[in-house]
């Protein structure tokens, strides 16, 4: 226990970056709604989320490609990508993928298919997009090379303050703040962003080697996963709303929400540990690699089961504040959703360990297996049970997900990245 209490202080900074930046996310939206009409806040939400969609959708899986290779680049100048394999996974690759959409999204708006005012919105999005893709990627080095607040602040938090910082900036130039001025202004912005981010990478690289000989080929696994993983946070909406009431769905909606706050510690964990994991892949030391594993258990587990119990007691008041229905239905969606997410917690940093030790073909399997699987039991669970139907199929998934790489992680590596392992445990497979 004290070395939990120890590793937490040792990376506390990352949980106070994070939070600060979901508190800033917050924060954000607050304020472009008051500068801006309500219409044109619906359209700069639609449009920000599309430039997210859009840089997921481009991406190519650079930035997870890059964390493993650029980390394993520090065991030894035999490892690592070429710089010209950096430039087309992170820069071209995506801006060619960017023309297409752009051509997309400009045709759907022009036909009224979205619900963007002017054609002008599709060269923003795309180009937002295409910003924050390469901002994701740059990224990557300022991590590999120690600093991992940074890093996270500069992926993470920057976009929201520099999108802030348009509102203001718009608000005072011009009598009406619109969503397309405000989106413009961000694009604007991100730029500035990029440069800073690639001039903090240079001075950097005097605490880590970026490139290698580029020998290990890109593997497109990372970028299916990145999509499945994108789509499955979106399918019980999908199926789910095929099955419930306006009503119910909007309950359900909060109740994810909230639930969702147990995967921050997971994500805090996998940042911690990336770097040292993919080096001792690539060294061949196993025993750093299982501590790597162990490591981020004892970052994301107590964190997590405090924001558990703090999310179950606090439940009456957040049924209450969101008037969500006190029944046992409600009560037992929100139950399965918060156990499914501890339980997530629980295996530890598996697709982590199998993404940077080269098995991200077995994590996109599993994400494709449990995707089919969650949206079989979405469609026949959900007209059964409504929405606790709908949190028990998606917290089935998830631990069918969470299973099928955790054991192909053992059976490949020997490493079990569950809590078991805290104990001493060793599961034969």
């Amino acid at each position: 226990m004290n070395r939990i209490f120890q590793t937490l202080r040792r990376r506390g900074g990352l949980f106070l970056i994070r939070f600060g930046v979901i508190g800033a996310q917050l924060l954000v939206l607050l304020v472009l709604a008051s500068l801006m009409q309500r219409s044109e806040f619906g359209a700069f939400a639609y449009g920000w989320a599309s430039i997210q969609l859009v840089s997921a959708l481009i991406s190519l899986g650079g930035p997870g490609y890059l964390l493993r290779e650029m980390s394993a680049r520090q065991a030894g100048p035999e490892h690592g990508p070429a710089l010209l394999q950096v430039l087309l996974i992170a820069s071209a690759g995506p801006a060619i993928l960017a023309f297409g959409v752009w051509f997309i999204i400009r045709s759907l708006i022009s036909h009224d298919l979205l619900p963007l005012a002017s054609p002008d919105f599709a060269l923003v999005i795309v180009l937002g997009g295409w910003l924050n893709n390469l901002v994701a990627n740059i990224a990557v080095p300022i991590r590999v090379s120690g600093a991992a607040n940074t890093a996270m602040f500069y992926r993470d938090g920057l976009g929201h303050l520099i999108v802030l910082a348009s509102g203001f900036a718009v608000a005072a130039a011009y009598p009406t703040v619109s969503a397309l001025r405000v989106l413009e202004g961000y694009c604007a912005l991100a730029v500035l962003v990029v440069g800073a981010g690639l001039l903090i990478a240079a001075l950097r690289a005097r605490s880590a080697a970026y490139f290698g000989n580029g020998k290990q080929p890109f593997n497109l696994a990372f970028w299916g996963s990145g999509l499945t993983a994108m789509l499955a946070a979106q399918i019980d909406i999908l199926i789910g709303g095929l099955f419930l009431t306006p009503a119910h769905l909007g309950s359900y909606q909060i109740l994810r929400k909230a639930a969702n706050l147990l995967s921050l510690p997971q994500i805090i964990a996998n940042w911690s540990i990336a770097v040292e994991a993919s080096r001792a892949f690539a060294s061949g030391d196993r025993i750093a690699l299982k501590e790597s594993a162990r490591e981020g258990l004892t970052i994301a587990l107590v964190p997590a089961f405090a924001l558990g119990v703090t999310l179950l007691l606090a439940s009456p008041a957040l049924f209450s504040w969101y008037h969500i229905p006190v029944d046992a239905q409600s009560l037992m969606t929100f139950l399965v959703l918060t156990m499914g997410g501890l339980a997530n917690v629980g295996f530890g940093a598996n697709f982590l360990i199998a993404a940077q030790c080269r098995l991200e073909h077995l994590a996109l399997r599993a994400r494709l297996i449990a995707l089919v699987a969650g949206s079989a039991l979405l469609a026949s669970l959900s007209p059964a049970l409504g929405i606790t139907g709908v949190a028990v199929a998606m917290a089935t998934s998830t631990i069918l997900m969470n299973v099928l790489i955790w054991l192909d992680v053992q059976r490949r590596l020997g490493v079990d990245t569950s809590i078991f392992s805290l104990f001493g445990h060793r599961t034969q497979t």
